[in-house]
């Protein structure tokens, strides 16, 4: 069976507050946005600093950096789907998790 949800209206920010360790980790590796890594370079590698670069991002940059911050953590990401089921009485098991833009 497959299942498809479409997302919008993302609060970045709330978000980032929980996922700041793997933010600081993709930004900082980021090798497609050469100049996002930059700024956190000379900014350090601070939650206000990644806050600050997050800001300063289209809403476009935004969701490509959350499609490959969720496609990288799948394992983690289907574990959570399958506990947060399980947690409401319904076995299952979570094969893939993708996302795209």
């Amino acid at each position: 069976m497959e299942i498809k949800i479409n997302i919008d209206d993302i609060d970045y920010e709330a978000l980032a507050d929980r996922m700041m360790p793997l933010l600081i980790s993709q930004l900082s590796n980021d090798r497609e946005d050469v100049a996002t890594r930059l700024m956190l370079l000379s900014q350090g590698f601070t939650e206000s600093a990644v806050k600050m670069i997050l800001s300063k991002m289209s809403k476009e940059k935004k969701d490509q950096l959350l499609v490959r911050l969720i496609n990288k953590n799948k394992p983690q990401i289907m574990e959570l789907i399958g506990e947060m089921a399980l947690s409401q009485g319904i076995r299952l098991n979570v094969n893939d998790v993708e996302a795209k833009i």
